[in-house]
């Protein structure tokens, strides 16, 4: 499995009133998807995935203008190392909608066509939350951007790419066979393969790194230990594609609550809990009693959709 290392230990200290929005230097912006929530944020924020708490190969940058922090509310944290009451002037949440939340009755605001409700929240992080039932996630954003982030959500192109099914992949679309698979991806991606499996205990968001896109092959049959330092999290999404054999040392499974599709004529099981900027695919291949794992980077949905499609046993 390829993986990126991040940073996360995070006690932040927010010093001195806040910066007017006109301070913020918005810049180029690149979307961050949750399940089935987007939102288009400054590249320069750094993004931190569900359940990262522990600070690896020293600090981060010692200031940024803002920081996302994915999944539920208070399970990931931003590590700044020694500077860490150095003022971040924007923090945005982004998690699932916690079950049985209600909203009814509650005030709500329409931002891209999507409903949210907001509600208060009370204790160790505090403040205004919106509840966003349609996507399925609740959203908190503080600092002088707050109102340019919440305008910004959207669906996530994952959830864009599921709606509308497999697709055929074109006629020029190079076909590669692996793993019991045959499967297609645009002729312009670099085809790779790999034994390792990279032992970070980290994300499989490393797609996104990917410039330009390519496809790798692993077979996950060696170890190779890896330092981890200090890199930013990668900003979602991007086109690519990894195909995982799997094997003793790391065996594929087909989730807990996975939803079923029949593709080809193969039961693909999709990985509800993966949240991030990947779609990751378990495929029972008949005669081998390993499922493959495929993860495809949510670069765009008609690519996603194709690359699906393609896969067949072969």
């Amino acid at each position: 499995m390829i993986a990126a290392s991040l940073c996360a230990t995070f006690w932040l200290t927010v010093t001195g009133p806040p910066a007017a929005a006109s301070e913020v230097n918005w810049g180029p912006l690149a979307p961050v998807a949750y399940g089935s929530a987007q939102l288009d944020l400054p590249v320069t924020w750094p993004v931190v995935p569900p359940g990262s708490g522990s600070c690896r190969g020293g600090p981060g940058p010692a200031a940024v203008p803002g920081v996302v922090l994915l999944g539920v509310f208070g399970s990931s944290s931003w590590c700044s190392g020694s500077q860490a009451g150095t003022s971040v002037l924007n923090i945005v949440r982004l998690g699932p909608l916690p079950a049985g939340e209600v909203t009814a009755g509650r005030p709500k605001v329409v931002h891209n066509g999507v409903t949210m409700y907001t509600a208060v929240l009370h204790g160790r992080i505090s403040g205004t939350v919106y509840l966003v039932p349609s996507l399925g996630v609740e959203l908190m954003a503080t600092g002088p951007a707050r109102a340019r982030v919440l305008s910004s959500i959207g669906p996530s192109v994952r959830e864009r790419a599921l709606a509308s099914g497999p697709m055929t992949a074109p006629p020029s679309w190079h076909r590669v066979h692996f793993a019991g698979l045959v499967f297609a991806s645009p002729a312009t991606w670099e085809v790779t393969r790999s034994p390792y499996l990279y032992d970070c205990g980290l994300q499989d968001d490393d797609i996104a790194l990917s410039s330009p896109p390519s496809a790798v092959l692993d077979t996950d049959t060696n170890d190779l230990a890896f330092p981890c330092p200090y890199l930013l999290p990668p900003r979602v999404a991007a086109n690519g594609l990894v195909v995982d054999a799997g094997s003793g040392r790391s065996p594929t499974v087909v989730p807990a609550g996975a939803r079923r599709l029949t593709v080809n004529g193969l039961d693909f099981f999709i990985d509800q809990s993966d949240e991030l900027s990947v779609l990751v695919v378990v495929v029972k291949v008949p005669g081998r009693a390993m499922p493959v794992e495929v993860h495809i980077g949510l670069g765009d949905p008609l690519t996603v959709d194709r690359v699906l499609g393609s896969i067949e046993q072969g």
